[in-house]
């Protein structure tokens, strides 16, 4: 019983270092990941529509997105 804890603990301490070595390295990265959720979120529906008007061709509507993102940005 007192061996099976110990093991639970480390598990618990080892995911604990883990998540926080993951946060070091990605908090100077979380503005550019919460600006990409914002324009990925608010480009969809316009994304959606392209899709329709190029007959689902993913890759000619992705491209149309980018330049026209690009031109607005």
């Amino acid at each position: 019983m007192r061996r099976e804890t110990l093991r639970v603990a480390l598990g618990w301490a080892a995911l604990a270092i883990v998540l926080w070595g993951s946060m070091k390295v990605l908090k100077p990265f979380a503005p550019a990941i919460l600006w990409a959720l914002i324009l990925g979120s608010a480009t969809w529906p316009a994304y959606a529509r392209l899709r329709g008007w190029f007959r689902e061709r993913d890759t000619l509507a992705a491209l149309t997105m980018t330049l026209l993102l690009t031109l607005v940005v």
